[in-house]
C-alpha cells in the first residue's frame, strides 16, 4: 500500500479560480470567520513552510485583519495544491501567500500603484524563487538537516510506519522539484545564493523602515519578514543560515520592527485567536493502493 501523497507544487489555476469565487460577492467588510490553517508550529512545521506562515500572518496583522489561527497536523492534505497557509473564508479556500495577500488586498480594496509594483516585483520573485528554494535544500536535500531535523519534524503527528514513510516521500517529490527548477547541488550553493539574496535585500532596504514606504507594509515586507524570521530561528545543524542574515543589520532590525508593528496589528480592535487541532479529532489517514 502507497500513501497518496499530495503534489508538490506552488502555482495552480485553481488557487486562481479560488480568489475570483470568494471575491466575486462584491466589495463587502473583510470577513468575520476567517480561519488561518496552518501545520502544527511548535513541532511539524518546516522551514519553508513556517516561512510562508509567518509571512501571510504579519501581513493579515499589519492590516488589522482579524483571523483565527487553526494549528492542524493535516493542514497539507486539506488544501488543493498542498501549499500552505490555507484561508478558510466560509465555504471557500485560498492557499499560499501570493494568493491570499491577493485576495485581501482586492477584499479591503487596497492596491499598490503599477510604480509600486514594479518596485518590489523582482524582489518578491527572487524570494519565492531563490530563496525558497534554498530553504528547500537545506531542510530537504541536505541528509544531516533532513534526518535531524526536517524528517522528525514533517512525520510527528503520524503513527510509525507512517512517520517515516511521509518524510521520505515528500523527499522525492521535493528532490524532484528541486533537479527540474534549482541549480543548487550542495549547501556551499545554497549558502552562496542565500548570501547573494541577503545582499540585495540589504542594498534595496538601505537605512529605511520598510521596503517601499517610510510608514506603510506591504506584501513584500511581509514575505521578506516571514522568510528572514524562519531563517533566523532556523534549527538546522547545517549551513548556519541564521549567520548570513545577521551579517545584515538592517535586516534584522527589520524583522524586530516589523514583529512591533504586527503585534500593534495597525488596528486597536485586532483579536487573533489560536485553535490546536489535535490528531484524534482528525479522520484516520487514508491509503490506497493504486498510486
Amino acid at each position: 500500500m502507497e500513501f497518496l501523497l499530495k503534489p508538490f507544487m506552488f502555482t495552480s489555476d485553481l488557487v486562481e479560480d479560488t480568489v475570483e469565487v470568494v471575491i466575486s460577492s462584491g466589495d463587502l467588510p473583510w470577513p468575520q470567520n476567517v480561519i488561518l490553517c496552518v501545520p502544527l508550529l511548535s513541532s511539524q512545521v518546516t522551514l519553508h513552510e513556517q516561512a510562508e506562515c509567518l509571512a501571510t500572518q504579519a501581513f493579515l496583522r499589519m492590516h488589522g485583519l482579524n483571523f483565527t489561527l487553526d494549528e492542524r497536523p493535516n493542514a497539507e492534505y486539506m488544501s488543493v495544491t498542498a501549499k500552505l497557509p490555507l484561508l478558510k473564508i466560509d465555504d471557500h479556500f485560498v492557499a499560499g501567500f501570493d494568493a491570499i495577500t491577493t485576495y485581501a488586498r482586492l477584499r479591503i480594496r487596497k492596491q499598490l500603484t503599477s510604480e509600486q509594483e514594479s518596485a518590489i516585483r523582482p524582489y518578491v520573485e527572487m524570494i519565492n524563487v531563490t530563496v525558497r528554494n534554498a530553504e528547500l535544500y537545506a531542510a530537504w536535500v541536505d541528509d544531516t538537516n533532513f534526518r535531524s531535523v526536517t524528517a522528525p519534524r514533517y512525520g510527528s503527528p503520524y503513527p510509525f510506519p507512517l512517520n517515516k514513510i511521509l518524510p521520505l516521500l515528500k523527499r522525492v517529490q521535493i528532490k524532484a522539484f528541486l533537479t527540474e527548477n534549482s541549480p543548487l547541488a550542495s549547501m556551499d550553493d545554497v549558502r552562496e545564493s542565500l548570501n547573494s539574496d541577503m545582499k540585495a535585500l540589504s542594498e534595496r532596504l538601505g537605512p529605511r523602515p520598510y521596503f517601499l514606504d517610510d510608514l506603510n507594509t506591504n506584501e513584500l515586507d511581509a514575505l521578506v519578514y516571514g522568510h528572514l524570521t524562519a531563517l533566523l530561528t532556523s534549527k538546522l545543524p547545517e549551513g548556519n543560515l541564521t549567520e548570513l542574515v545577521h551579517r545584515h543589520q538592517n535586516l534584522v532590525q527589520f524583522c524586530q520592527r516589523v514583529d512591533r508593528k504586527k503585534e500593534m496589528g495597525m488596528n486597536s480592535e485586532l483579536h487573533t485567536t489560536t485553535v490546536v487541532t489535535s490528531m484524534r479529532r482528525l479522520p484516520p489517514v487514508v491509503l490506497k493502493s493504486d498510486v
